[in-house]
């Protein structure tokens, strides 16, 4: 008994004070075997979106070049300026978001959400669902394995040709298939939704990129426009309508430094356009802000990024 005793208390001691290797000790533990933390897969790149193959279309399966894809009048293209990433199926690798808009010729057009992975090295669209009639996109993000679309749309007394409602539209991926997530109603649109970025200057008109030399932005505080041409800062009084994008700039005030070479013709040009501009309105995350060239419809195109430390110039003390 007294032998038993003894074992027991032998058995309960090593438990405490955890018998292992001399020397105090510990083995050390590592990953159970067959058990390999996935790797990070690359989200598609631009280039590789625009010559994919697309699913969940009313024509169903189709493949883009180039971004376009046509059928006698039907059509698809992918919304140009729009691509986000983002991890949607919670696989520690980032999938890419497009927009599809899809439609035929003289009629109306239908936008789709569509995701890409790369699976076994070839880009593949999991899943694609429908929006609805295109509207504006202001900002879109993938948070939280959710695709957030703040959008501007036309509501329930808007005209077709002037929406001024604002929402942000929640699409998830559960079991691997799109699916809208949540829906809510965020205010009107007015020129106040410009506040809070600065946006740079891509394009002259749809056809026209601006070059290194041609670089302006501006930001929009109360009742004015503030930003840099190529050379100079500038000030603007700018009104718009209570809701709504049509807008007047008045008379740009800028500083008189010289502009070297080709960046005084690009600034010029700027100033010209800026002032004649007549309404906003948004694509893919950017802006457009509209002016007529020779009688016809034209704009200015324009991405955001945030503030850069305000310009000093006429006005801005």
């Amino acid at each position: 008994m007294l032998q038993l005793r003894r074992v027991v208390f032998g058995l309960t001691l090593c438990l405490l004070v955890s018998c292992g290797p001399q020397g105090g000790q510990q083995t050390p533990v590592g990953p159970t075997p067959g058990m390999i933390a996935p790797q990070r897969v690359e989200p598609p790149t631009p280039a590789e979106v625009l010559n994919a193959t697309y699913i969940g279309l009313a024509n169903g399966q189709i493949t883009m070049k180039d971004g376009k894809w046509e059928k006698d009048k039907a059509f698809a293209a992918l919304l140009e300026g729009f691509l986000i990433a983002g991890d949607l199926d919670r696989d520690g690798s980032p999938e890419t978001v497009v927009i599809v808009t899809e439609g035929v010729r003289g009629g109306a057009a239908t936008d789709y959400l569509a995701v890409l992975s790369r699976r076994g090295g070839q880009v593949i669209n999991l899943s694609t669902v429908k929006i609805g009639a295109p509207m504006q996109i202001r900002s879109a993000a993938v948070e939280n394995a959710n695709v957030n679309l703040n959008v501007i749309r036309a509501g329930s007394s808007d005209q077709p040709c002037c929406p001024t409602e604002k929402a942000t539209l929640t699409y998830s991926m559960p079991a691997g298939a799109l699916a809208k997530a949540n829906e809510i109603v965020t205010g009107t649109a007015s020129l106040g939704d410009l506040a809070g970025n600065e946006w740079l200057l891509a394009k002259f008109s749809a056809t026209e990129p601006v070059t290194a030399d041609a670089v302006a932005y501006f930001h929009v505080e109360p009742s004015k426009l503030v930003g840099k041409g190529p050379c100079n800062t500038f000030t603007a009084p700018a009104n718009g309508e209570p809701t709504g994008f049509k807008i007047q700039v008045g008379e740009i005030v800028a500083t008189k430094m010289a502009c070297a070479g080709p960046k005084q013709p690009a600034e010029d040009r700027f100033f010209k356009l800026l002032a004649s501009v007549t309404s906003i309105r948004f694509s893919g995350g950017r802006l457009f802000m509209e002016y007529g060239d020779k009688g016809a419809p034209n704009a200015m195109v324009f991405t955001s990024r945030p503030i850069t430390k305000g310009p000093s110039g006429p006005g801005t003390e």
